[in-house]
């Protein structure tokens, strides 16, 4: 949101439900970018891809949520408007985060406090300058320097 001043203040008119910006926040830069790494059980087929037992399995939800198969043309656009709401940054199926619920319920208070209590919030330097967390597995920035006015 601090790059979206148009959709931040959409949210905070009203206009934009904080359930969606949180969604897309989700969606679009899941703190998980890469699954640790699983080997198959057996033989099988991933679509036209054999992987046969033993094969080292990558899962990489930051791809999958970002899939213009699944997304469209927009995958690759922070769009907290957009219709489909599902994405994988919880996991899924029996290995699905238990703390999803809680991580929502987080950032329902968390997120309208922030930017309700510092309106005109924003990035003190450009978003390029915004370092990525080291590492293969977790996804963020290892430093997020904000005026808040």
């Amino acid at each position: 949101m601090l790059t979206n001043p148009d959709q931040r203040a959409a949210a905070l008119d009203g206009s934009l439900p904080w359930a969606d910006v949180i969604e897309e926040v989700l969606r679009f830069e899941p703190s998980i970018a890469h699954a640790p790494l699983r080997y198959a059980v057996h033989d099988f087929t991933l679509g036209d891809v054999a992987i046969a037992a033993g094969d080292p399995i990558l899962s990489c939800p930051a791809g999958a949520n970002r899939d213009p198969e699944i997304y469209g043309d927009s995958a690759g656009s922070f769009d907290p408007t957009r219709t489909n709401k599902d994405h994988m940054a919880f996991g899924y199926g029996p290995h699905r985060c238990p703390g999803a619920p809680l991580a929502r319920l987080e950032a329902q208070v968390a997120l309208p406090s922030l930017f309700q209590r510092f309106p005109q919030m924003k990035l003190a330097v450009s978003s390029d300058e915004l370092g990525s967390v080291p590492g293969f597995i977790a996804n963020g920035h290892d430093r997020l320097p904000v005026l808040l006015k």
